[in-house]
């Protein structure tokens, strides 16, 4: 009988230690992981901000802005880290000039023009 106590109390012991790896690799492992660039946070990055194009549409930039970073911020990520911010900016540029050359969208004109 004793031997059933020690073994179920191992069982438990192991279970719960398991959880607590689980948790913290999801809750704070992961996320660190990814903003030091060791997962690619371009990827993630850049299905956030198609993800905001597609749900939007078109203009609203500050809508799909605030999108895209809530979007990431889901996935653990620090949306204040610029590793994670320069991937949104250039994610949001490699869009904008797919659809340039696709003809959906007209080139921004600078004011300065000669």
């Amino acid at each position: 009988m004793k031997e059933y106590l020690v073994a179920g109390v191992i069982v438990v012991v192991v279970a719960l230690t398991y959880l607590a790896v689980i948790l913290a690799w999801r809750r704070y492992v992961r996320p660190w992981l990814i903003t030091k660039g060791v997962t690619n946070v371009d990827e993630l990055a850049d299905m956030a901000v198609r993800a905001a194009e597609a749900l939007i549409g078109a203009g609203h930039g500050e809508e799909k802005w605030k999108m895209a970073l809530e979007k990431l911020s889901k996935l653990g990520l620090d949306i204040n880290a610029d590793a994670v911010l320069d991937a949104v900016k250039a994610a949001w540029y490699k869009l904008n000039l797919q659809q340039i050359l696709a003809g959906i969208k007209e080139p921004e004109k600078n004011g300065a023009e000669s």
